[in-house]
């Protein structure tokens, strides 16, 4: 189920590439299937949320969006130990990208939580 949601995410248009990370930094699942650097994209999720988080008071950062020249990364934590990792470009309106990734980390978290696809296979 994870990889069918994963392949959802990362056919749609605006999305460049996905990846799933564990709360060890671990990459579980990536989109397209060779990512040149999918460790600098977990240790992107655990060091700009854990920075974002300093800000909060306590609170736990839900979703978070850096927006770049050419495109925008979204990081949504979909529970204690995984976050969803999506970087795409905007082609069908403003917040696409924000939309597409949320809605495919709810979908997970409810996979996730009921243990199933506990595999890493990427």
């Amino acid at each position: 189920m994870l990889d069918r949601l994963m392949d959802d995410l990362s056919s749609q248009d605006e999305i460049s590439w996905a990846c799933l990370v564990g709360n060890d930094g671990t990459p579980i699942r990536m989109r397209p299937g060779v990512l040149s650097t999918p460790e600098a994209a977990a240790a992107l999720a655990e060091q700009t949320i854990a920075k974002a988080e300093e800000h909060l008071n306590g609170g736990e950062l839900q979703r978070m969006s850096l927006v770049g020249e050419n495109g925008i990364i979204v990081l949504v934590r979909i529970n204690d130990s995984h976050v969803l990792i999506s970087c795409g470009r905007e082609k069908r309106g403003h917040g696409t990208v924000r939309a597409i990734t949320t809605e495919i980390a709810k979908r997970m978290s409810s996979i996730i939580a009921s243990g199933i696809n506990r595999t890493k296979d990427q």
